[in-house]
């Protein structure tokens, strides 16, 4: 990350910044011959950590300087601060199919999945001064008045507070659940033309206990009866379906096309967030209606194999984040289902096999991504129909060469490949924005990667890479604030991530197969 205001590679903190994240993922595949049908079984597990500690100097300083006058539990005494988070998660998932086997015309095909995901967090803001005892006045002194208050009349809030560095603090303990059942069946009218339908049905359950404490160990407004814990719990259930058709005009040339229907679960918003009256408590799944007119081709006898998509795709209920601006808190925000939107492309793909050690092949995308409903955000931003989608780059292409020859020493072989990588501006959404704000806008990109290999017949892979050939200072997410304009200074505002500079590696793989 950079600064833009201290120029190239320049970054000024007050605390040593670091991300861990630990996980380890299984997953067991077993097949079975029925005889009439084909059984698969797939299982996964995934168990992760996260642990990060990051800058909250400038939030801080200027959260005492804003509120700390007229709201004492604001005012730490414009000492530093940082953020926090511990998180964990574990993943089970499950799904079995059941697929046919025949010569008929009639094919079918049916199945389950299930999945349970837990969320465990601990997120907050620490502040070392707040143990201090001699700050009467400060955040403890009127935060354990508070405590008082409310502990004499009743509540379930501790008194006097227990000592700590944390100035806020979110425990979240989050399960999700996904139960789906699927079906396809398939039909040759005749030698070269099939139809295909499909339908899926599933249900979401998500069940969410949220504690906030401001300071640690007194509830936020709103939730003293509980001691700051908050219960809550959704479900959601429908379907989606799909329809297609294939035609062969010849063995090397195919046509289809394809109605199909995918989604993105509902969810819950933070209560914290919701208690303001600005934040929906929750937000339902949004639909996805995509059309496709597409061909598979191979050409040239084979060596060129050249595919053509054209797609159409209808987002209903399409869900944004809410983020709050200006004089709203940094945590007001949350997902809402925003309207319609509507996205037309194109896309080109080919592997063409030039000689019996060259390959090329690439990829080309475009993308045509626009609103089709009215829909004004907290931050101000409102997004009218042919405005722009955040995230949607309207060019992106890749190409490649590999060239393979024999290498008799180990009887193996050696290879190269050079890949070039080209994507086109973007408007980033990172910061809650809709409207073209050019802080947003993420420039037009390019990436060359290098590797030259040697493949044994024992299946060793040893391969040398160079990443980022160019050294190119490609940048991927910008972070501005406002909160250091209230002390008149030009940084601490525009942050920018980049992808890695030029790097180097050597990796060896052993496959077992």
């Amino acid at each position: 990350a950079e600064d833009t205001y201290f120029g190239d590679d320049r970054i000024a903190l007050f605390h040593d910044e670091f991300r861990d994240d630990d996980w380890w993922n299984a997953s067991l595949m077993v097949e079975g011959d029925l005889g009439f049908a084909t059984l698969v079984s797939s299982t996964t597990f995934l168990d992760r950590e996260i642990t990060y500690e990051w800058e909250n100097m400038v939030y801080e300083q200027w959260k005492d300087s804003y509120w700390g006058t007229y709201y004492p539990l604001y005012n730490s005494a414009y000492t530093y601060g940082w953020v926090f988070n511990d998180q964990t998660q574990d993943r089970f998932s499950q799904e079995i199919r059941l697929t046919s086997q025949s010569d008929s015309r009639f094919q079918w095909m049916i199945g389950g999945f299930y999945e349970k995901i837990d969320d465990q967090w601990y997120f907050g803001a620490k502040n070392p001064d707040l143990t201090l005892a001699d700050q009467p006045g400060e955040i403890m002194y009127y935060a354990n008045y508070w405590a008082y208050y409310y502990n004499y009349y009743g509540y379930d809030v501790q008194y006097p507070l227990p000592q700590s560095d944390i100035g806020y603090s979110d425990s979240l303990d989050r399960t999700f659940e996904q139960l789906a059942f699927f079906g396809e069946i398939s039909y040759d009218l005749t030698e070269a033309w099939s139809v295909t339908a499909g339908a899926r049905w599933f249900e979401f359950t998500e069940e969410m206990q949220q504690t906030y404490n401001f300071p640690a160990g007194l509830p936020v407004w709103g939730s003293f009866d509980t001691g700051g814990t908050v219960f809550s719990d959704s479900s959601t259930d429908d379907w989606a379906f799909k329809l297609s058709t294939q035609y062969d005009i010849t063995d090397d040339v195919m046509v289809y096309a394809l109605f199909s229907q995918g989604f993105r679960p509902g969810g819950q918003n933070s209560f914290r967030a919701v208690n303001t009256g600005l934040i929906p408590a929750s937000y339902g799944p949004d639909f996805m209606d995509n059309y496709e007119l597409g061909t598979k081709t191979l050409l040239f006898d084979g060596s060129l194999k050249l595919n053509v998509t054209l797609f159409h795709m209808e987002w209903n209920d399409r869900q944004f984040a809410q983020v709050g601006s200006g004089d709203l808190p940094w945590w007001l925000r949350g997902t809402v289902n925003a309207g319609q939107t509507t996205t037309d492309g194109v896309e080109v793909s080919f592997l063409w096999q030039v000689t019996e050690n060259l390959q090329f092949e690439g990829n080309l995308t475009y993308l045509d991504a626009q609103a089709d409903s009215t829909f004004e955000f907290l931050n101000g931003d409102v997004l009218q129909p042919g405005d722009p989608l955040p995230n949607a780059p309207d060019w992106g292409w890749w190409v490649a060469a590999d060239y393979t020859f024999p290498w008799q020493p180990f009887d193996g072989q050696l290879w190269g490949r050079v890949d070039y990588a080209y994507g086109d501006e973007w408007w980033d959404s990172t910061n809650g924005a809709i409207e073209r704000d050019p802080n947003d806008l993420i420039p037009d990109w390019s990436n060359v990667n290098l590797q030259l290999g040697l493949s044994l017949p024992n299946q060793w892979t040893i391969t040398a890479f160079v990443n980022n050939l160019t050294d190119e200072e490609r940048v991927t997410t910008r972070l501005y604030g406002t909160e250091s304009d209230l002390f008149g200074v030009p940084y601490y505002k525009n942050w920018e991530y980049q992808v890695r500079p030029r790097h180097y590696g050597l990796s060896v793989r052993k496959a077992f197969r």
